[in-house]
């Protein structure tokens, strides 16, 4: 494999010493280890957070979308946009199974699914640099790292999405690793499955296929196995995609929104909204954080409801509106643009629409991952581009992303900062091993 023949990548040195002496038994002792400590941290914090958190801003909508598939009605269809159908059935599958204790249920297997992500990543980083105290180091720093902790307990597609995003990240470093097609194919089916709960990620395709032009020996191969990647997570949207073309007269790979979350992002309030926001809890803040209260959605609403225009229409309409927006405000849009790229690379919440100490307490935390992270997919990039693009190309499908609608941070928590906690532990390991050969080559001089 390509990204083998390089020179040896940072930290391998000492690979020999570090690694587990027995082997995969101390391999499997270690993922037990980890899984049970991930969850615990995660059932104490359900247990200890209530049912005051179940409830965020989008869990009605999943809340009554789980209940429609339940009785097998699949119309997911809200006044915005068509919902991506993974989490309602997810969700329609433990209020089956448990019935009145479906919350309590539903936290207890988000909990599981989030302790098996920490494993992801634990095994992410092995793949990486095959060095036993990164992994345990990524490990433990997402079993406690708040963001991506707040959402177990939450009615949200957060957690089921981040076990499926990252799992498929994991198997395909793994299919680069071991050159076989069954690791192509579980990748593929849990991109499948992670795009059927957030659609985002399709921005990631193209680097899917750049990833492995960059790690096969031979042109041919590199497109069998994108072929292959391809065919099987498109298929993975037949279901949905011919549900939706019979109902609704149009083909959906996961949700509809393209044009209302476009809109959303480009209209005078919501340039109020981000650099000018009213004060919090106030009636302005409330209208803002509406959709349905911008005047432009009520405009287009009017009209939707006049002509009985489709979805599909809906987006195209939506979106039209957006770019004459864009069209009249090119100022106003090269300073949002500045500030959603902004957003992206800066850590912790916004302070602008946070209380004063939770951003500054998400900024404590956030910043040294950020910055360590920062470092250590620099450094790797530049040691073996080949085997860390796949990190590169996270991150330039969210620059894509946030350039084309705007930053939200939720989105960058689940899609990119749970892998900075991997390049955060390599760089602590990098820094650490640099201090004890330094300790080393001192200490001889001390003795004289």
């Amino acid at each position: 494999m390509p990204g083998s023949v390089a020179s040896m990548r940072i930290g391998q040195s000492t690979n020999s010493i570090r690694n587990a002496p027995d082997g995969s038994h101390a391999k499997s002792r270690d993922i037990v280890a980890i899984f049970l400590i991930s969850l615990a941290v995660r059932l104490i914090y359900v247990l200890g957070t209530g049912t005051a958190v179940n409830f965020i801003d989008d869990s009605p909508r999943y809340d009554l979308l789980s209940d429609r598939a339940l009785a097998l009605n699949f119309d997911f269809e809200q006044p915005e946009f068509i919902v991506s159908p993974a989490y309602p059935v997810f969700l329609a599958l433990i209020k089956f199974m448990a019935g009145s204790h479906w919350i309590s249920v539903m936290e207890t297997v988000q909990a599981v699914i989030s302790a098996a992500e920490t494993v992801l990543l634990f095994g992410i980083a092995n793949l990486l640099w095959n060095d036993r105290r990164i992994s345990i180091l990524a490990a433990i720093g997402h079993t406690f790292y708040p963001p991506n902790l707040m959402s177990v307990p939450c009615i949200a597609q957060e957690t089921l999405f981040e076990f499926l995003w990252v799992g498929s990240v994991y198997w395909l470093i793994r299919s680069v690793k071991d050159g076989t097609f069954r690791s192509v194919c579980i990748s593929a089916v849990l991109y499948g499955l992670g795009y059927l709960t957030k659609s985002h990620i399709l921005l990631f395709s193209p680097f899917i296929c750049i990833y492995y032009l960059l790690n096969n020996d031979k042109f041919l191969d590199s497109v069998k196995k994108i072929v292959v990647f391809g065919v099987i997570s498109v298929l993975m949207s037949v279901p949905w995609g011919i549900h939706n073309l019979r109902t609704k007269g149009a083909y959906i790979l996961s949700a509809s929104g393209y044009g209302s979350h476009f809109l959303v992002a480009h209209n005078d309030e919501f340039y109020t909204y981000l650099f000018d926001p009213p004060p919090r809890g106030s009636p302005e803040w409330s209208r803002l954080n509406k959709w349905t209260e911008i005047p432009v959605f009520i405009e287009i609403n009017a009209k939707r409801h006049e002509t009985g225009m489709s979805d599909k229409d809906f987006q195209r309409m939506c979106y039209s509106y957006g770019v004459q927006w864009c069209r009249d405000n090119p100022d106003k849009l090269f300073r949002m643009n500045l500030r959603d790229i902004g957003g992206l690379l800066r850590p912790g919440a916004s302070k602008s629409h946070q209380p004063f100490k939770i951003w500054l307490a998400s900024f404590l935390v956030c910043a040294p991952v950020f910055v360590l992270a920062y470092l250590g997919i620099a450094r790797n990039l530049f040691s073996d581009f080949r085997l860390h693009f796949w990190i590169l190309g996270i991150f330039l499908a969210m620059v894509i992303y946030v350039y084309q609608f705007y930053f939200q941070g939720r989105f960058r928590v689940i899609t990119i900062e749970q892998f900075y906690l991997i390049y955060c532990a390599f760089m602590i390991d990098f820094i650490l091993s640099r201090m004890m050969r330094k300790d080393k080559s001192v200490a001889p001089l001390r003795d004289r």
